[in-house]
């Protein structure tokens, strides 16, 4: 991971779930700015730690293209778009 321009290994942990009609992926990790050269800001109004740590979930949903005579439709579930090309 690069960070303030600094290069860090970082190991994340990753759990995977399949839903009807989605996967659902969470990624999580644990660093400290010190380990890419920062320190933690200071303020008089509260407390910073030097300890980050990071969640990400992702959904993602299939993409159902149908074939309508000559054209194809495609409908994107997750936001309900629709698109012609």
């Amino acid at each position: 991971m690069r960070v303030n321009g600094t290069d860090v290994d970082i190991e994340f942990e990753i759990e995977t779930r399949l839903d009807p009609g989605r996967l659902l992926v969470l990624v999580k990790g644990d660093f400290t700015l010190a380990d890419f050269g920062m320190s933690a800001p200071t303020s008089r109004s509260f407390v910073v730690k030097d300890d980050v740590h990071v969640e990400v979930l992702v959904s993602a949903m299939p993409k159902y293209s149908v074939l309508i005579g000559c054209r194809t439709l495609t409908v994107l579930v997750n936001n309900l778009r629709l698109s012609r090309w």
